[in-house]
């Protein structure tokens, strides 16, 4: 409450010439005169400069404040991503700091801005390091072919964020085996945010500190000695990510062909011998042996993998009509990879399998050459090679699943 003032008191309690109040009114009137010359209750208040000069450098500086504002988004992000945005912010924090340094009173609101601005310049700057790390994290669990899409959609220096939410990453678009794999890794502690953190300079930079603006940046040293406020990364580290290999080419007879409308893994040489490809043998009897009937399971399990391919590649087909090309060309490139993925042994699905080798089953080889990729689309626009991806996937199914011809065709 605000302090009585010395007018109020006096009229608080009427007091007239003696006849009325006697002693006891005089004591209330001499209390109240002690409580009006009391001094009022300290009260939070806005700092006060010291001189002209230092109140015209607060109000430049919450101005400047206010610069650093614009240029954040919603967020706390670099509202322009891009080398524009972030020059515009370097030079609104220079002057904010430069008129700080000018003021004894401290701005905690103004602190905090410009603490802000600075973190968003430092998560545009180490992008380009997370993105490498998150690349290669991916490679190493067999994913390299989400990459892309998730850096089109800015995602892939949030892996740890996207593996943690089930429903960010089926919103981006990831095939479902894809989201499910990144959510069990998460549960592991397998990806963490610390992971992704930059550490060591590639050969040829190192560190140097921004007194204008509190901040780290890099020099190359050598001939150059260029800077850059971004980390760097090793000159061309995105493209030695080893991409997804198809399988490798199957055993086949010098010279064969399947029959028309049989199993394509069943071909005959030029005296109809036939030769399986699946079990790479020759001879008419060997398509009842045990051996054969499991590697023929086996190729109609990854044939119904394929198909359940089906609903999640029709609606992105669809929905990848509204997306950028950017995205367009993620979403092909995640798709081409899943296939060649869904035709391995589970067990072979990593990376270190991919590649061609003696870990490569026959059936992957024979699936893949014999049935898959001589019937996916031929177009190298995005758009039109997920709309005819859905046809192409009920033509390897028909031809797939075709009866293998009997022994006394073969005979």
């Amino acid at each position: 409450r605000r302090a009585a003032g010395p007018a109020e008191a006096k009229s608080a309690v009427k007091v007239d010439d003696g006849s009325r109040g006697g002693p006891a009114a005089l004591a209330i009137l001499s209390a109240m005169l002690v409580v009006a010359r009391a001094s009022p209750p300290k009260l939070p208040s806005v700092p006060q400069a010291a001189s002209s000069a230092e109140a015209e450098s607060l109000r430049i500086a919450q101005h400047s404040a206010h610069s650093v504002s614009a240029l954040l988004s919603a967020s706390g992000m670099l509202k322009q991503d891009s080398t524009d945005g972030l020059n515009l912010l370097l030079g609104a924090l220079q002057e904010v700091r430069g008129y700080l340094a000018k003021c004894q009173q401290p701005l905690p609101d103004v602190q905090e801005i410009l603490a802000t601005g600075q973190n968003a310049i430092r998560n545009f700057c180490e992008r380009p390091a997370r993105q490498e790390l998150a690349r290669a994290w991916l490679t190493r669990h067999g994913l390299q072919h989400c990459a892309r899409l998730l850096a089109a959609q800015g995602l892939l220096e949030r892996l740890p964020e996207v593996a943690a939410s089930v429903e960010l990453a089926e919103k981006i678009g990831l095939p479902q085996r894809c989201y499910k794999a990144l959510a069990t890794l998460a549960a592991g502690a397998s990806i963490e945010d610390a992971h992704l953190a930059p550490r060591g300079l590639p050969a040829g930079w190192r560190r140097a500190f921004s007194r204008s603006v509190a901040m780290e940046y890099f020099v190359q040293v050598g001939g150059a000695k260029r800077t850059q406020w971004p980390w760097p990364v090793a000159e061309g580290a995105a493209e030695r990510q080893l991409p997804l290999r198809e399988p490798g080419e199957p055993r086949r007879p010098k010279v064969g062909a399947p029959l028309d409308g049989f199993a394509p893994y069943v071909e005959l040489d030029l005296g109809c011998e036939p030769f399986c490809v699946l079990c790479g043998v020759a001879g008419t009897s060997h398509l009842g042996f045990d051996s054969h009937l499991k590697s023929k399971g086996e190729w109609l399990t990854r044939l119904g993998r394929l198909e359940a391919l089906l609903p999640e590649i029709r609606r992105v087909s669809i929905s990848v009509l509204a997306e950028e090309a950017p995205v367009r060309l993620g979403f092909m490139e995640v798709w081409q990879g899943e296939l060649q993925i869904v035709v391995r042994p589970p067990a072979s699905s990593r990376a270190d399998a991919g590649a061609a080798g003696s870990q490569e089953d026959s059936v992957a080889r024979a699936l893949w050459h014999g049935v898959v990729r001589p019937r996916l689309p031929t177009s190298g626009e995005p758009v039109a090679w997920l709309a005819a991806l859905p046809f192409s996937i009920e033509a390897i199914l028909g031809v797939g699943r075709a009866s293998e011809p009997k022994e006394e065709m073969l005979s």
